[in-house]
This record gives C-alpha cells, sequence and structure tokens, in this order.
C-alpha cells in the first residue's frame, strides 16, 4: 500500500513539474497563456522635439548606450519631473530622492506603475553641459525590470 501511495506521489509531482503550459480536465486539453517575460517593459524612444512641454530649459536626457541614433529614452526637468515613453504615451514620474556628489549622480523616481533608479558617472564637462554615463533600472509594478546601460547629459 505504501509502495502505491509513493508512486502516485512522485506521479503527481512529475506531472506539476513538467514545465508545461498546458493542463487537462476532463480529457480537454488547455493551453494557458504564456507567463509574460521579466524583461515586458515596452520602452519607446523619443527625439528631442517629442519632449514634454515641462521639459523648458535645464534639462537632462539619455539615450541607450550603443543605441544613440535611435533616440531619447529618459528626459528630466532638472530637478523634480521625469519622463519615460512606454509604447506610445509618456510617463511622468516624480524624482524624490536625488544625489550629485564628487561627479556621481543618483536619483530616483516614481509613478503609478513606474520606478526608476539611476546611477550614473561624469565622464567630462563642456561650457554649460555634463556628459554622463551609466545605468537607469526601471522596475514595473508587476515585478518586471528593465537595466539599460545609458549615455546623454545634463545642461541649460
Amino acid at each position: 500500500m505504501k509502495l502505491i501511495a509513493a508512486l502516485g506521489f512522485a506521479l503527481t509531482l512529475a506531472a506539476c513539474n513538467s514545465g508545461s503550459n498546458e493542463s487537462t480536465i476532463d480529457n480537454e486539453m488547455i493551453v494557458e497563456a504564456p507567463v509574460e517575460s521579466i524583461n515586458s517593459i515596452n520602452l519607446s524612444t523619443f527625439s528631442e522635439s517629442e519632449f514634454p512641454k515641462v521639459i523648458d530649459g535645464c534639462a537632462c536626457y539619455y539615450k541607450e548606450k550603443g543605441k544613440e541614433d535611435e533616440g531619447f529614452i529618459y528626459v528630466d526637468d532638472f530637478s523634480r519631473l521625469a519622463f519615460i515613453k512606454i509604447g506610445d504615451t509618456f510617463e511622468s514620474l516624480e524624482i524624490y530622492e536625488s544625489h550629485d556628489e564628487d561627479g556621481v549622480v543618483y536619483h530616483k523616481c516614481r509613478a503609478e506603475h513606474y520606478g526608476i533608479e539611476i546611477n550614473l558617472k561624469e565622464i567630462s564637462h563642456e561650457d554649460e553641459t555634463w556628459q554622463y554615463e551609466g545605468t537607469i533600472e526601471i522596475d514595473k509594478i508587476d515585478g518586471s525590470k528593465k537595466t539599460i546601460q545609458v549615455s546623454g547629459e545634463c545642461g541649460c
């Protein structure tokens, strides 16, 4: 009897761990929707002419490193508002934590569905602009996360 119970348990465990997104109910095959990818954040690029109107004057703007000809992925107003573009929509984020010390910049931004952490290092300085390289990490409320290597500048 113990052997039959152990065999039944092993078969149940094997069926649960098969890695398949399929299950059967009354001999009918049901295919479950695939699990959303961890990198499901549909970040879009945009041009300077598309910057939200509140970006007027001093600003920071970054492009994905190695894809600088594709457009910007982030812009902020140098103080309290930041923007990313998800699909066709700009998402406004509040900059709620910011440090700039010894050429290292750190920002944290938040919105209803997204959070951003920015870590940058100054690589050069020309007139009234400072050039940076580093990472932008975007977290979505559903647990998706995307880290992007960026380069860009801040200035007036």
